[in-house]
């Protein structure tokens, strides 16, 4: 057991460096020391995730519900997965039930969201975001997805509005700046459509873009909020 909490605290700071090969090598370990350690499971299965194995990845995250069935990060993770692996239904399931494990868990609403906006399915997918505001009213990226979902409903002036509010809550937040840029001179806003495509240009070289929602670890005892 000790040797297999090493290979976890190993899976994890080689996770946060970016090493996910050596993180899932030593995360193999420690469940093959300790099979029923469901945090080595969900970091698992983020870990695959993002390296875009996605069945290995929802194996492992169900098997982290398995063994702690009231942790609600994993169902949220798992949704994600199971997203990004076209189970939409599957998908939904894994966030409802991490929103009636904790109301107040704002992430699975963006994510139901993205699902529901990825199924054509756009009044509800603003209501997904919108409570995922109502939960986390800074919650800068539930706040642009709502933006997206508005313009391709032809709602521009509303989608602007939430794009400000966007770069208020998140002032790096390059995607906004860049959206922002482009739908504001179609309202005679040029000026400001120039500043914030200056701001992008400044932001793009100073940070990764990540174009698809990532499961986040959480550590052990999560009870409340998601970032």
């Amino acid at each position: 057991m000790e040797r297999s909490q090493t290979d976890f605290l190993g899976g994890i700071e080689h996770y946060k460096l970016g090493l996910l090969p050596q993180a899932k090598r030593l995360l193999l370990d420690c469940i093959k020391g300790d099979p029923r350690h469901a945090e080595a499971h969900n970091l698992l299965g983020v870990v695959c995730y993002q390296r875009g194995e996605l069945a290995e990845g929802l194996k492992h995250l169900r098997r982290a519900i398995a063994l702690r069935p009231a942790e609600v990060n994993y169902y949220n993770n798992a949704g994600v997965v199971a997203h990004a692996s076209g189970q939409f239904e599957k998908a939904r399931t894994f966030f409802m039930r991490a929103i009636d494990l904790n109301p107040d868990y704002h992430d699975p609403y963006n994510n139901l969201g993205n699902l529901l906006k990825d199924r054509s399915m756009l009044d509800s997918a603003i209501q997904a975001y919108k409570q995922a505001l109502t939960v986390k009213p800074d919650f800068a990226e539930a706040c642009f997805n709502l933006a997206l979902t508005l313009e391709q409903k032809g709602h521009l002036i509303t989608a602007i509005f939430y794009l400000q509010q966007t770069v208020r809550m998140k002032p790096d937040h390059l995607k906004a700046h860049r959206k922002l840029a482009e739908l504001l001179p179609e309202n005679a806003r040029k000026d400001e459509a120039r500043e914030h495509a200056r701001e992008a240009q400044w932001l793009a070289p100073r940070q990764k873009i990540l174009y698809r929602h990532t499961p986040v670890w959480r550590p052990p005892h999560f009870k409340g909020l998601f970032p």
